[in-house]
């Protein structure tokens, strides 16, 4: 059963294992060290280079949750098929036993993360993953070793075609023409927008307001936050196991924020404007059918379709 209590551990991130650390950064290294080292002779006995890659994965992602939000959470899966090398969708530098079984006991026994286990709710027929998110002392950690957001880049090889099957789950395939051309374009797509300053023209005031917006989330609606530093990047769903259903395009921080703020939305210190146009996908139709836009009623939105 949902409590209140659970509810504002719906106000979270997935932890995305393609975070990296932007190159020639010390920064992020000497912090992944040093919290390392505190690992050796507890939950690890010897040097394990993939312990420490995923270390490396959870504390980025732990510091970027903290600076968008410091009470936004970020979520993550226990089941061990999901870190599974066949699995496009999760980098391969993350491991699940040293997720569950070290570096998750080792920050909490440390003190540096609040952590929350997922569970299944029965009334809701819903699974929730567990979560967590940085401690005080983790966020001073942080800025004992000048953590800045530039230093956060993400994985030029994540994936960005997604595929889903009947039950919503998200499901491997075999790249074809399609897929292949797809993933080149968003990449192409992508590599523009990590190139640009996309930010909120907001005060402290109206970034507060906000905040106090996003962290009122839903059961339904636990997508809406702000990461405004790593979540630039676009990827497309497609539904029920086939590339030609769907295939909108997801992903940016300004997907998630309330209409009234997209006015805010600078790019390159430029003001952006949201063009607007009417009954865009009916004259869309139209065209298509190569058939003179006229005013039409919903009601005779069948009849278009049927042309």
């Amino acid at each position: 059963m949902i409590t209140s209590q659970f509810k504002q551990f719906l106000y979270s991130k997935t932890m995305d294992t393609a975070l990296v650390a932007a190159a020639e950064c010390a920064e992020v290294g000497a912090l992944v060290d040093e919290v390392y080292q505190s690992f050796l002779g507890n939950e690890l006995n010897n040097n394990s280079g993939k312990t420490k890659a995923t270390l490396k994965i959870v504390l980025l992602n732990l510091y970027s949750s903290s600076i968008s939000d410091p009470e936004l959470y970020v979520r993550y899966s226990r089941d061990e098929n999901f870190y599974r090398s066949a699995n496009r969708y999760v980098c391969n530098d993350i491991s699940y036993q040293s997720l569950v079984t070290k570096v998750i006991p080792g920050l909490l026994r440390l003190n540096l993360v609040d952590d929350q286990l997922g569970f299944f709710d029965r009334e809701t027929g819903k699974s929730f993953w567990s979560r967590m998110r940085s401690t005080q002392k983790l966020i001073q950690l942080f800025n004992k070793f000048k953590l800045k957001p530039w230093m956060l880049e993400v994985n030029q090889e994540r994936e960005v075609i997604r595929l889903k099957d009947t039950n919503k789950k998200f499901i491997n395939y075999k790249d074809d023409p399609f897929t292949l051309e797809a993933r080149e374009q968003l990449k192409h797509i992508n590599h523009h927008l990590e190139a640009a300053v996309i930010d909120l023209n907001l005060n402290d005031e109206g970034m507060d307001a906000l905040l106090k917006t996003l962290r009122n989330v839903d059961i339904d609606d636990d997508e809406k936050h702000l990461s405004m530093f790593t979540n630039k990047h676009l990827y497309r769903i497609f539904s029920n196991t086939s590339f030609k259903l769907h295939g909108r395009f997801y992903g940016p921080w300004w997907q998630n924020i309330p209409r009234g703020y997209r006015d805010n939305i600078f790019i390159n210190d430029m003001a952006t404007v949201e063009l607007d146009y009417s009954s865009f996908h009916p004259k869309m139709i139209h065209d298509l059918a190569g058939i003179e836009t006229v005013s039409y009623t919903h009601l005779t939105l069948p009849t278009i379709y049927s042309v």
